[in-house]
């Protein structure tokens, strides 16, 4: 309370020491001051929300570039791609046609067809053939040009999505 009263009396004194029109000058600036003030906070408070929105894409952005790079990585790791590797990235990359441009939506459309044809391919190869069955060359050739296609993905990938993911924008 001693300082409050003291704050009163300072602010006592200076206004004895006010002329009358220059506490009326005051009184009317008193407003606009404020007013810019509160403008600026809002303009704070935009620039903010905009930094809260642009972290939020990113991180929903991000997990579905992960989801991409984890279908990628299986076949590396587990040597193939199974039914539970496309069904799982299929969940993860669900939003994808919302936070993506078309070119990244081309892309994981390409890439889903791709590794539902490995796993059509690999399956179709894992199945014994009758003696009837047709003369192939090479049961296992388009299984193997589709691996390579999954190996050279990983930095095809990274260009695609870089726009997206990128912090300076």
């Amino acid at each position: 309370m001693a300082d409050i009263a003291e704050l009163w009396q300072a602010v006592q004194g200076i206004a004895a020491t006010v002329t009358p029109g220059l506490l009326e000058v005051l009184k009317a600036l008193a407003a606009p001051i404020i007013a810019v003030a509160a403008l600026r906070v809002s303009r704070q408070q935009v620039r903010i929300n905009e930094n809260k929105l642009k972290l939020h894409l990113y991180d929903r952005r991000l997990k579905v570039y992960a989801a991409v790079k984890d279908l990628l990585t299986a076949l590396s790791t587990v040597g193939t791609l199974r039914q539970a590797h496309l069904a799982a990235f299929r969940n993860q990359v669900v939003e994808a046609d919302f936070l993506f441009g078309e070119d990244v939506q081309r892309y994981i459309a390409l890439v889903d067809g791709k590794a539902r044809s490995l796993i059509i391919e690999t399956h179709k190869n894992n199945r014994p053939r009758s003696d009837d069955a047709e003369s192939i060359t090479d049961p296992y050739e388009r299984v193997d040009e589709l691996h390579d296609w999954f190996l050279d993905q990983h930095a095809e990938a990274k260009r695609i999505f870089r726009s997206f993911l990128s912090l300076n924008s």
